[in-house]
């Protein structure tokens, strides 16, 4: 019945922020918030809060260094939850990883350009989540001119 699935998402969503919370994305054993993300993206994905179960697990193999994977799940939230920025963020960045860490291909730098740049159109009021990395991507794919838009927002030498 529709009270028991509210009592069993929000009872999910808090054994969930509690593992996280208590630093159990950071210990060797990852299978309790692993199984309580997969229980919300199964059971509760039409919840408003499952967004946080998608950025959660992101975020785990972020921090693993896994930024293709990282990047397909942010993207994966991004396209399910169009209204949470914070998809978009961490699908931008999560690109700009894969791009650093597989030797700045021009096609890795170009999609993390089109998420900063999709980034830069929902939200021109915060040049620090797109300003700096625009800059410097342009500049890493010599397209200087669309570079000096950006020069402002470089925080470098």
């Amino acid at each position: 019945d529709p009270q028991h699935k509210e009592l069993r998402a929000n009872f999910a969503f808090i054994h969930m922020q509690n593992l996280y919370n208590g630093g159990q994305y950071k210990s060797e054993d990852k299978e309790a918030l692993k199984k309580a993300i997969q229980l919300i993206k199964d059971e509760f994905s039409d919840d408003d809060n499952a967004v946080n179960a998608y950025l959660m697990e992101g975020q785990m193999v972020f921090d693993e260094k896994n930024y293709t994977e990282a990047k397909k799940l942010y993207i994966e939230a991004k396209e399910k939850f169009p209204d949470e920025e914070r998809c978009l963020i961490m699908a931008a960045r999560s690109a700009w990883m894969v791009a650093q860490t597989n030797g700045s291909k021009k096609t890795d730098m170009e999609e993390a350009i089109k998420l900063f740049k999709e980034l830069e159109a929902a939200d021109p009021s915060t040049p620090e989540y797109w300003g700096e990395s625009l800059y410097t991507l342009y500049n890493n794919t010599q397209q200087t001119a669309l570079a000096a838009k950006y020069k402002k927002y470089y925080k470098g030498k």
